[in-house]
């Protein structure tokens, strides 16, 4: 490594170890054009001129002077002149050029087949350069480089393609690179695949600052049968920093309808994230401007530094009912019925089992415009603790140890399924929000019974707080307005204001515990079957709260005619209200699981793999003490089996203990279960009510990725990959539920049986590692036609894409071309053709 500082008088004494320190030549002059070091190396050979004033290297190259780096195969350094010459050398074995020049300053690496560059005077000139420039990359015949700051090119080519020979670029007379700012160029033609389109551009400029930009967004063009001819997603972006940017977006329809958009994106590193979209919307339809609709979108999310540290989150998209029928571009989304929202808030206690959370939350219908709120929903939870566990255990624990308790506590304002129409934001709304807060208290323990059974004690205390009762009497003057007619005479129902506590309790015990079978077979393949039987009992006791002296319950006159019903001054009461009836009664559940293990010859450790014959099947009932008549419940029995991983069986049936029998009503006489066993009148333990068959089958055949590959392929639902040639997935359910019906005397009279079942297909295929089809399909067996279909193509241009979207049947028949820049500064580069037809 040689070390040159140059001055007025300055001389290179050639040496083996010559070195001549700036310091040393400082001294000598004050007068010094450079007085900052030179450095240069090579990895073959270095060569001094005899007279000391130029040096030269072969064989990777280097010379850095202040900020610049220059390597180069060849480098020549003239000390008078003051200025660096660099070019690459022809190999002699491939007779190619090999080490040309590399430039780099601060703010600028570039490639050049030669190049000079004067230290005096920070001044160079270039021949072929190759440069990138933000998402571009810029090459230029003859160039000159001005103070590290401006860059002028002569017969140049601006192109997004990285090959050394692009398949298209702006091939430009001359232009100028303002370092960080912009590049202006003069007369220009783009060139595809060196054939010049024959349009010539007078003059333009690309903008090259880094970071966030300010600029106009080009609409797209296009027309809608339904809405005329478009200018679509035209506006302006605005770069507000380093955080923040805002877009304004608009729609302008020739046949009067138009949209607007605001949205915005933020950031803030290792903090939060998100962005917010505001849309107003004016639609025409067959020359009648509809209502104005609407719709805002909220994300947002926040980074977690600790489990206990807060955490906020955000996933908002409310609107007007019919916004996405009328506006949106996206399938997903015009075949999305339902919306919803929900803003979270939550904060867990350091050293304490407490929690707090906070959430508003929405859910939106858009075929029958309704809507469900929640403004806001508290809840503060204590996790399970051990109250009378003592903090330094001595010998056996006790059993009041295992006593465990926990608390959630939670407040609601809830409105339920109301009509999103114009009077739906009025302050009438308000009053049909329904509010209330409830505390629930579980206590539990657990102990085993003789080493084999599970005993599990508990008791819930539940307690309600409300702001409103009603308040039900018969009125002779109640006037009550029908379509028809005016009723005198009817129910009136009030709201009284003011605290009521409502509260309940209940206690229960169960024991359960698992019952293991082996039957073993000397098969050389069927080795051994297993059967477990978890068979389960509990007890639980909950009082009357009907009783007067609980105060939840009522009576009021339901008619003229005097006859009375009973009601609970709290039936609409969020949380609901205590039973109205006594319970004592005893549930049973019997649970079952059977496998089989079989020869693996795949295993060479064990040589058997275990098969699932039954996953689960459970057979579940109750009966209940208090009750006056009909103590036994139905009996439910349900499983589930998965068939070589891939067929699922799923069986489910209820059945009846009681008899059949007949009742007269105004309407005349009709079925009724009876205080009567089947087993008792018809000799059968019970009746089958209804029952239902449902299997499921879903697989994907193909080649597996792996994984910890990558592509460079766009990642897209309707793409697959070379890497994963094809693949095809097929799916199929059915659901076969059947009801029986019996006559008077028991005896099964009709079945009605429902078919329900759906078929897919999706695929995709990669013909090479270019070309990608995919497609979506299926059979609507209700219809009995061909369900929604899609046919997706697409393909790699290396510095292009190319993608086609076809549903060639339906009533959302269209075709979508689409050919555009990938680099997303050119992305207004593009043709855009679509069908006319597009029923958005």
């Amino acid at each position: 490594m040689f070390e040159v500082a140059f001055s007025q008088d300055s001389t290179l004494v050639a040496g083996q170890d010559s070195v001549v320190s700036a310091k040393k030549q400082k001294n000598k002059t004050k007068n010094s054009g450079l007085d900052k070091p030179v450095t240069y190396s090579s990895q073959d050979s270095i060569v001094f001129n005899i007279s000391g004033s130029s040096v030269q290297t072969y064989g990777d190259g280097k010379v850095k002077y202040e900020n610049i780096d220059l390597e180069s195969q060849y480098i020549e350094l003239n000390v008078q002149k003051r200025e660096v010459f660099a070019k690459g050398m022809v190999d002699d074995s491939t007779q190619e050029v090999v080490g040309s020049p590399i430039y780099k300053d601060a703010s600028e690496t570039f490639d050049a087949d030669s190049m000079r560059y004067n230290f005096d005077t920070k001044k160079g000139l270039a021949f072929g350069i190759y440069t990138k420039q933000d998402e571009a990359y810029l090459h230029g015949g003859r160039t000159k480089i001005l103070n590290n700051e401006e860059i002028h090119i002569k017969n140049g080519k601006y192109t997004t393609c990285e090959e050394k020979d692009p398949h298209f670029y702006v091939n430009m007379t001359k232009g100028k690179v303002i370092v960080d700012d912009k590049i202006v160029f003069g007369p220009a033609w783009v060139v595809v695949d060196e054939i010049p389109i024959p349009f010539v551009i007078p003059f333009g400029y690309f903008p090259i600052t880094k970071g966030r930009a300010n600029g106009i967004i080009i609409p797209t063009v296009g027309e809608e049968t339904a809405k005329g001819y478009y200018f679509r997603n035209g506006g302006f972006y605005f770069g507000l920093g380093e955080y923040v940017d805002i877009k304004l977006l608009a729609d302008v329809y020739s046949l009067g309808s138009w949209r607007s958009t605001v949205s915005s994106n933020y950031k803030v590193r290792y903090r939060f994230n998100g962005n917010f979209s505001v849309t107003y919307a004016s639609l025409v339809t067959n020359e009648i401007r509809q209502a104005p609709t609407f719709n805002v979108k909220w994300v947002h999310s926040q980074t977690q530094k600790s489990p206990y540290s807060p955490n906020f989150s955000a996933n908002v998209n409310y609107g007007s009912a019919g916004y996405t029928k009328q506006n949106t571009y996206s399938t997903s989304e015009y075949l999305n019925n339902q919306i919803s929202s929900n803003i979270y808030f939550s904060k867990k206690f350091a050293g304490t089992p407490l929690a707090f959370s906070a959430s508003l939350s929405h859910s939106q219908n858009n075929i029958d415009s309704t809507i469900s709120l929640t403004l806001p929903q508290l809840r503060l939870t204590a996790s399970s603790f051990a109250p009378f566990k003592r903090r330094h255990p001595v010998g056996k624990e006790r059993f009041y140890e295992k006593i465990n308790v926990s608390y959630t506590g939670e407040m609601q304002n809830k409105l339920v399924n109301a009509k999103l129409d114009s009077n739906f934001y009025r302050k009438e709304t308000l009053e049909l929000f329904q509010s209330g807060i409830n505390h629930s208290v579980p206590v539990t323990m657990s102990f085993k019974l003789f080493k084999y059974i599970t005993i599990s004690p508990s008791f819930n205390y539940q307690e309600r707080w409300y702001t409103t009762k009603l308040q039900k009497e018969w009125d002779d003057d109640y006037m009550i307005a029908t379509a028809q007619d005016t009723i005198i005479g009817g129910v009136r129902v009030d709201t009284v204001g003011g605290f009521n506590r409502v509260y309940n309790y209940s206690f229960a015990v169960g024991a359960s515990t698992k019952i293991y079978g082996m039957y073993r077979f000397r098969s050389s393949v069927l080795k051994a079957v297993r059967h477990v039987v978890t068979p389960s009992i509990s007890y639980s006791l909950t009082p009357d709260f009907s009783a007067e002296k609980y105060g939840y319950y009522g009576t009021y006159q339901k008619n003229s005619e005097g006859d009375f019903a009973q009601y609970s001054y709290f039936e609409k009461g969020i949380y609901g209200v205590p039973s109205a009836q006594k319970q004592s009664s005893i549930s049973f559940s019997l649970g079952n699981n059977v496998e089989a293990k079989v020869r693996n010859k795949l295993d060479t450790i064990t040589g058997t793999k275990k098969i699932k014959l039954i996953e689960s099947l459970s057979i579940n009932g109750s009966y209940n003490f208090a009750a006056d008549s009909l103590k036994m419940s139905l009996i439910n029995v349900s499983g589930y089996s998965t068939i070589l991983n891939r067929l699922t069986v799923r069986y489910s049936a209820t059945f009846d203990p009681y008899a059949i029998g007949e009742k007269s009503t105004s309407n005349g006489r009709t079925q009724v279960r009876v205080n009567n066993y089947m087993i008792d009148k018809f000799g059968s333990l019970w009746r089958k009510t209804q029952d239902q068959w449902a299997t499921s089958l879903s697989y994907t055949f193909g080649p597996i990725k792996d994984k910890n590959e990558t592509t460079n392929i766009p990642v897209d639902e309707y793409y697959s990959y070379f890497d994963v040639p094809w693949s095809l997935s097929l799916s199929y359910s059915l659901s076969i539920p059947r009801k029986y019906y019996y006559d008077y005397n028991n005896e099964l009279d009709s079945v009605s049986n429902n078919v329900i079942q759906t078929i897919s297909a999706n695929g995709k295929i990669s013909l090479t590692k270019n070309w990608n089809i995919a497609f979506s399909t299926g059979w609507d067996f209700q219809q009995k036609g061909i369900s929604y279909t899609t046919l997706n193509i697409y393909r790699d241009l290396h510095c292009w894409d190319m993608s086609m979207t076809w549903v060639p049947f339906g009533d959302r028949q269209r075709w979508e071309f689409t050919l555009k820049i990938k680099a997303s500064m050119l992305s207004d580069i593009k043709i855009d053709m679509k069908s006319s037809s597009e029923y958005f």
